[in-house]
Parts: structure tokens; C-alpha cells; sequence
């Protein structure tokens, strides 16, 4: 009698771990996107107002001559607050897309050059310094990888 085939059992696949150089690949183009678009990078756009920025909700900054350029998540969410007396006569969104075209080089640079560098970056270095790496975060338990 022929014996009869048995189906194989699906093998149990671990959880996706966390790609380092992709989480850090992400937070550059965000960073240059925020740079360019905003005038400010993405901390200051993201927590303007708060204690965690040096830039007030207005895109405000000591330090920084040029902050009528500067557009913050707070303008954003909150319309148009124009500043007549501060010399910004834009709504945020204007202000936007005069940052986008001003910086549209450095802006479209930035968004193509970077994964090109990292994929190219991870081919040279994935055998000499990636894979050891590699293999001390897989026995630490850590669920990331570079």
C-alpha cells in the first residue's frame, strides 16, 4: 500500500524586528523635508511652543534672523496667524509653498540621495561590520536589527 504524503507543518515565523538603518533612513528625509519645506527642522516644527523646542508656537527662535520663513505645526493647525507687526504678511500655507520652491534643489536631493546612499552603504558594509552586529542584537533579544 502506498504510504500517503502527510502535510508539512508551516513553520512559525518570528515578528519582523525593527530595521535601524531604515528608522534612521526616515527620520533624515523627514528632518530635510521639515528643513526645507518648514524652515525648521522636525523637532522645532513638531514641538514649537512646548519645553521641548527653542522656537515658540510662532516659528519664533533668538538665534534665527530669518524666522518669518518658519512655519510651525501650531500655524498649521491653527489658520492664518499673520504677524503684521512682526513683518510676516503670508498664511502658512503661502509660506509653505514659497519654502518648497526656494529650497526645491536641496529638497529633491535630499529625498532621492539619501535611501541611495543607505542602500549603497548597507551593500559595503553589511559583511564586515552589519552581520556581527547583527548577531550580538539577535542574542541580546532586542527585536532590531541594522
Amino acid at each position: 500500500m502506498a504510504r500517503r504524503k502527510s502535510k508539512a507543518k508551516p513553520r512559525s515565523r518570528s515578528k519582523p524586528k525593527l530595521n535601524l538603518i531604515d528608522t534612521g533612513v526616515s527620520l533624515l528625509i523627514a528632518n530635510s523635508v521639515s528643513t526645507n519645506v518648514t524652515g525648521l527642522n522636525l523637532r522645532e516644527f513638531l514641538f514649537a511652543g512646548t519645553g521641548l523646542a527653542s522656537t515658540d508656537e510662532r516659528g519664533f527662535n533668538p538665534t534665527n534672523r530669518n524666522w518669518n520663513n518658519n512655519v510651525t505645526l501650531m500655524e498649521i493647525f491653527g489658520g492664518s496667524q499673520l504677524m503684521a507687526s512682526q513683518g510676516r504678511t503670508e498664511t502658512p500655507g503661502q509660506q509653505l509653498v514659497m519654502n518648497a520652491k526656494a529650497n526645491a534643489v536641496p529638497l529633491m536631493v535630499a529625498v532621492i540621495g539619501i535611501p541611495i546612499v543607505a542602500k549603497v552603504s548597507k551593500k559595503f558594509l553589511r559583511a564586515p561590520i552589519l552581520t556581527p552586529v547583527n548577531r550580538v542584537l539577535k542574542m541580546s533579544g532586542l527585536g532590531v536589527k541594522v
